[in-house]
């Protein structure tokens, strides 16, 4: 099994996200910009000026005929991951799709599927699943200091209506894909995947996909027990917490996601990208502060960090996100959006 030192990324499209990837890459150690495709030859090849890139191909298939690339960045819009990353996986080639996964639940088992028939690495890039902050907030969570766990909420809102990408139908946008999924992996970093989607509200854009989402939900049994002296017994309350989030692409909101228990709360900063995890009492004392630890570069290199790892252990998911997870939340998006009254074109 070929071992990998480092990492050569090849990515497909040279929009605003393989831009900010691009700029984030070239700050990584063991991670380097191999290759770039795009429909315009001249697109690649400007592309790949401005961010230094070693090949510039126009057309896709010839970026994933590439031998020295060894993985696919995707940051084509949400309408066009299924699609590509099919094209990858039917070349060979490694994948790491951009946030959300695919259109929906469908798309992603099938994808999922071809990975492990075929044998190759598909990951998502919803970058903060593979975030230490991210694994040290469930644990900070549970560790009794705040009570026992009564409810959550979260946020995270942009103004972006100017991006067609966000906004058009065809693309699959709206805020649900774009940014609600960081307030649902938010949650469930936090509680895990037993939930129900008690209500769901959103209102439109002039384009018909969700200007602003509104949701409420339970999760079951989620919620370990903790003794007197905040150790968890591994076990459950049984008993279920509410949650609701709050996101949007019509403006600006505080990002941040909260955990009330009865003895206190948490408070994390910008479920977008985690900046801190500050722990409250009764009397709303700060008692505890961890800020985000120090990186080697902009926090994106964790997922290619992960994709290497599980290279080089031969494995077709990453532990962080596996593919089990990628399908759950497609699918909770999924009931989410029926609840609303949103489809797209494609579906």
């Amino acid at each position: 099994m070929e071992k990998y030192e480092s990492l050569r990324v090849g990515i497909l499209s040279t929009g605003r996200m393989a831009c900010v990837m691009a700029d984030a890459i070239n700050k990584m150690v063991n991670i380097t910009l191999e290759a770039v495709g795009s429909r315009s030859l001249e697109k690649a090849e400007s592309f790949a000026e401005k961010y230094g890139i070693k090949k510039a191909y126009g057309s896709y298939e010839g970026l994933l005929s590439d031998p020295d690339v060894d993985i696919i960045y995707i940051a084509t819009p949400h309408s066009h991951h299924a699609e590509f990353t099919k094209l990858c996986l039917d070349y060979g080639k490694p994948v790491l799709c951009e946030k959300s996964f695919t259109v929906n639940k469908g798309e992603a088992e099938e994808l999922c599927r071809l990975s492990k028939e075929k044998g190759i690495l598909l990951a998502e890039a919803i970058w903060v699943r593979y975030m230490p902050l991210a694994k040290e907030l469930r644990a900070i969570v549970h560790d009794g200091s705040i009570g026992e766990i009564c409810s959550a909420t979260c946020n995270l809102c942009y103004n972006t209506l100017s991006n067609p990408r966000v906004v058009l139908p065809e693309y699959a946008g709206g805020a649900l894909l774009d940014v609600g999924i960081y307030c649902i992996t938010f949650l469930s970093i936090i509680f895990g995947d037993d939930v129900k989607i008690e209500n769901a509200f959103m209102t439109r854009t002039e384009t018909g996909v969700d200007a602003e989402d509104h949701v409420l939900l339970t999760y079951m049994d989620k919620v370990p027990e903790a003794t007197a002296d905040g150790a968890e017994t591994g076990e459950c309350t049984g008993k279920p917490v509410t949650a609701e989030f709050y996101s949007s692409i019509t403006g600006p909101s505080d990002r941040r996601g909260i955990i009330y228990g009865t003895k206190g709360y948490i408070e994390a900063g910008n479920v977008n990208n985690y900046e801190y995890v500050e722990v409250y009492d009764n009397s709303h004392k700060l008692i505890k502060r961890i800020n985000r630890p120090d990186q080697p570069g902009t926090g994106y290199e964790y997922q290619f960090e992960a994709c290497r790892k599980a290279l080089n252990e031969g494995k077709t998911e990453c532990e962080d996100m596996p593919h089990e997870e990628i399908i759950k939340m497609m699918g909770l998006m999924d009931e989410i959006r029926k609840k609303m009254g949103l489809s797209y074109p494609m579906e």
